[in-house]
């Protein structure tokens, strides 16, 4: 497959793609490729919404505010597996 043909077949999937979380992925990946060696911060191109998030997780855990992984678990376990 050429360069252009793969060029146009990646197009044509990521404009059928409508989950905000791939398209962002999908950007990370290539932004990260096209910035290696230029000293640039992902942090910065972060979309507001999603730095809102992180942040307030973090809050959320430095105060203890946080559900064990291995009571998740078991609360998964049970609504799911239980039926």
């Amino acid at each position: 497959m050429e360069t252009l043909e793969l060029k146009k077949d990646i197009h044509k999937i990521i404009d059928n793609i409508d989950d905000d979380s791939i398209l962002y992925a999908i950007k990370v990946l290539l932004y990260n490729k096209i910035s290696k060696g230029k000293n640039i911060d992902f942090w910065d191109e972060l979309p507001e919404n999603v730095k809102k998030s992180i942040n307030k997780g973090i809050k959320e855990a430095e105060n203890g505010d946080v559900t064990p992984h291995s009571e998740v678990m078991q609360n998964i376990k049970a609504k799911y597996l239980s039926k």
